[in-house]
């Protein structure tokens, strides 16, 4: 018992130590800029608030990052999240399919989203045209089908 908590005491010091030294490198300024801020800026790469309105629903707020590997996630109001791929299509056409999964009573559901974006010529909104699919996971076909729109904004540190 005693080597338990003096195993406890040492885990939780060495997390206040870490937490201690982040802060400590945040707050001098020693933390460097992520690579390519800037670039960020001119392409779709960051976080996003979204206002999503789905055709004959009302709308709901996501949060959405796409990530220079071309990966994405989203975190619904609801709880959701979702995970996907994104990809440039032109200019400033850009096109992403997500995944979901949650359990409602007894039943697993899965929902895969198709959306087109354009991003706008400063690189701060866009706007999208999205499709979605929902299955009883382990089913093929759909249970519900629809379609919506997006107005995404990017965050910024201010």
């Amino acid at each position: 018992m005693n080597n338990q908590h003096t195993s406890m005491k040492f885990g939780l010091l060495a997390l206040l130590i870490t937490i201690a030294l982040a802060a400590t490198m945040v707050l001098s300024g020693c933390v460097p800029a992520p690579t390519g801020v800037q670039a960020a800026a001119n392409s779709l790469q960051g976080v996003w608030i979204v206002t999503v309105s789905p055709k004959d629903q009302p709308p709901f707020t996501s949060l959405v990052s796409f990530h220079s590997d071309g990966s994405m996630t989203a975190n619904e109001s609801d709880g959701r999240i979702g995970i996907g791929v994104w990809e440039k299509a032109s200019d400033h056409s850009y096109a992403f399919t997500l995944w979901e999964y949650w359990k409602e009573g007894e039943s697993f559901f899965q929902a895969k989203m198709s959306s087109s974006l354009e991003l706008s010529k400063g690189g701060d909104e866009y706007n999208d045209a999205f499709k979605f699919q929902v299955f009883v996971v382990g089913n093929p076909n759909p249970v519900v089908e629809g379609s919506g729109t997006g107005a995404g904004v990017r965050m910024r540190v201010k």
